[in-house]
């Protein structure tokens, strides 16, 4: 065919091509989907960090927050506290449940002083909340998060897993609905933090969140679900130093941000003690983004009996598979929670690895503020601007594929009717 008849055929062609380019680019766009995330805390300090975190991420939309009793809060606090997170970070109607205040065997337990102060929120203040606490139990919500969803989900854990272990007892087939658990937990090549702490248990080897439920956490590692570990190996290379805090000080442009910033004033002195660590913040951190870490596949247990290394992570043929965080890019880390907890996150930030090996002390403790320190307070403006465009970028508008189809539709119809006049003659042939 020539002619006209050909260069009509063409350009309609070319149309039906770029209409499916549309179309296929908004898939392909489209296919980078938020992430179906479920969180299980012990309502730690640094757990508020991690959550606070994980809300503010743009391709990450949290389903749930379950709070572990056996942790560092109880479960009254503890989900009142998550609620009030939420709503600092303007999350919605997202539901929290607490679980049992006891492990599933044994008796460990945070020091009391450290639960009080947890309770107390450190003397700081949240958001007052309309919001109500879900009528489930964790395990419940856990349950009917996991088989509501209509994909695999990630699981972010930040204290002891009592509440996952006990949800994986009474619904095995919930590994099938997982895409990932990402727990903070352990020590593997590297000291415990339990004899350091101060509190008078002479533990080298444990670390707090495996060290409170054993059994719990031997329970997940052999579950079958795909785990990845962020232990102690990790967190040693993103130390919370005053650099940091300066540098947090200087820039906190958001309530959440805000709240971290109040935060770290309260803990000052153990930042300047060099005890302080990005604990529960890289694990959730690496959940949205495993290029900040390095990995080792091992075969893991928990040693369960009681005893001066109760909680330690060893391995064993007959254990369960765990991929390991074994280091960490601190500064790129750090430049990536500082912008996200600003609302100010670029997904394509990026910073020269390093590494830095670390001792660690205790999970959290109320501290000294320091000198000089400007007020502020958690009541400024949102800035939300940029956080809104990334969740532009993650998931396009849908007016794309409408394009698309339009413009295919047209190219079809113009084929069938220069088809049409051929056939009747009315086209010349050129």
């Amino acid at each position: 065919m020539k002619g006209p008849s050909a260069r009509v055929l063409a350009s309609l062609s070319l149309l039906v091509l770029i209409g499916l380019g549309f179309a296929e680019t908004n898939v392909s766009r489209s296919s980078k989907q938020v992430a179906s995330v479920l969180i299980d805390t012990d309502m730690a300090p640094d757990d508020w960090m991690a959550i606070l975190y994980l809300l503010q991420r743009p391709d990450v939309s949290v389903m749930a927050i379950t709070v572990t009793g056996a942790g560092e809060t109880h479960c009254e606090p503890g989900v009142r506290h998550a609620l009030g997170l939420v709503a600092l970070a303007g999350g919605g109607d997202i539901p929290v449940a607490c679980g049992r205040e006891t492990p599933l065997q044994g008796s460990h337990t945070f020091p009391e002083s450290w639960r009080e102060a947890v309770d107390n929120l450190l003397g700081l203040s949240l958001p007052e909340t309309a919001a109500s606490p879900s009528k489930q139990t964790a395990v419940e919500l856990l349950t009917s998060a996991m088989q509501s969803s209509p994909e695999k989900v990630v699981l972010v854990t930040l204290g002891p897993l009592t509440n996952v272990a006990e949800a994986l007892q009474a619904t095995p087939s919930l590994v099938n609905k997982l895409k990932m658990i990402y727990i903070m937990g352990g020590a593997v090549e590297v000291p415990g933090n339990i004899a350091v702490s101060g509190v008078g248990i002479d533990n080298k080897v444990a670390e707090w969140n495996i060290y409170v439920d054993p059994h719990a956490a031997n329970i997940v590692f052999k579950s079958g679900a795909p785990i990845t570990l962020v232990p102690l190996d990790a967190t040693n290379h993103v130390p919370l130093t005053a650099s940091f805090y300066k540098r947090i000080r200087d820039y906190h442009t958001s309530p959440e941000a805000t709240f971290v910033f109040d935060l770290l004033t309260k803990n000052y002195g153990m930042i300047e003690s060099g005890a302080y660590y990005f604990w529960d913040p890289l694990a959730a951190a690496i959940s949205s983004d495993e290029s900040l870490a390095t990995f080792q596949t091992m075969s893991l247990a928990v040693l369960e009996q009681e005893g001066p290394e109760s909680g330690r992570i060893f391995r064993s043929s007959n254990a369960g598979t765990v991929r390991v965080a074994v280091s960490a890019d601190g500064p790129r880390f750090e430049q990536i929670f500082l912008q996200t907890v600003n609302g100010q996150l670029t997904l394509t930030a990026s910073a020269t690895p390093t590494t830095t090996a670390v001792a660690t002390i205790s999970r959290t403790q109320v501290s000294t503020t320091p000198p000089s320190v400007p007020s502020t307070t958690a009541t400024q403006e949102v800035l939300t601007t940029t956080r809104h465009t990334e969740e532009a970028t993650v998931m396009p508008p849908p007016s794309l594929i409408l394009i698309g189809i339009i413009v295919i539709v047209i190219a079809a119809v113009g084929v069938i009717a220069v088809l049409y006049r051929k056939k009747r003659g009315s086209v010349p042939d050129g």
